[in-house]
């Protein structure tokens, strides 16, 4: 057997783990989701499981980093060189609402491990590798980057901070959409209010706030 054949069986245990991990933990909660039933699912034993990540938690870090990529992936796929940065930003918005009402699972499940890695997580390694993650401006810096177009293009306000403006957004947009695909809006009477149609409001507001009058 070659080199190339026992990289390619190592590629693909390590793919299905992960999507076998992926699947279970947007249908459950984690945090009832043991190794052995992932072993099941992949048809392997916990030993070969180990071969590839050393724990459990490790794999929900992988798993929580690889939907963030494809969260990302998703929004800058919305976007188009031939306009301004405001309409750059209203696509990527509207991209991003659109991944919410596709992947509500994913939301709620980034949303879970927020509050799992910010006070349940004790494996150094894995926080410092996030960290890391985090560090890279990984959430942020598409959003800087638009921002920053449409304030050299005079679509957006010029005494707007790129980078804090960045920031705000993508606690508001994630923090919004987790607790949207989580919980339906309350509504005290006989009318409806769609996520999209909420999500819509609050990004044409904070479009609208750094807009460019002139």
């Amino acid at each position: 057997m070659t080199s190339t054949w026992h990289t390619n069986l190592k590629r693909k245990h390590q793919e299905e783990i992960l999507k076998a991990g992926t699947q279970l933990f947007l249908d459950h909660h984690f945090s009832g989701i043991n190794i052995q039933q992932i072993c099941e699912v992949v048809g392997i034993s916990r030993v070969t499981f180990y071969k590839y990540f050393k724990s459990l938690d490790e794999l929900v870090f992988e798993v929580a980093m690889n939907i963030l990529k494809n969260m990302t992936e998703f929004i800058k796929a919305g976007n188009e060189d031939n306009i301004s940065g405001k309409e750059s930003l209203r696509s990527l918005l509207y991209s991003w609402i659109d991944f919410a009402k596709e992947h509500g699972k994913e939301l709620r499940f980034i949303m879970f491990f927020d509050l799992y890695y910010k006070y349940k997580c004790q494996e150094e390694e894995l926080a410092a590798r996030f960290e890391r993650f985090i560090k890279e401006g990984f959430h942020n810096h598409f959003l800087e980057e638009i921002i920053s177009k449409g304030i050299q293009d005079g679509s957006l306000k010029p005494d707007v901070d790129a980078f804090k403006m960045s920031v705000s957004i993508f606690q508001t947009m994630m923090g919004l959409l987790q607790r949207l695909s989580s919980t339906p809006p309350s509504i005290p009477d006989a009318r409806t209010v769609e996520l999209d149609e909420i999500a819509s409001t609050v990004a044409d507001m904070m479009l609208d706030s750094i807009s460019n009058p002139a």
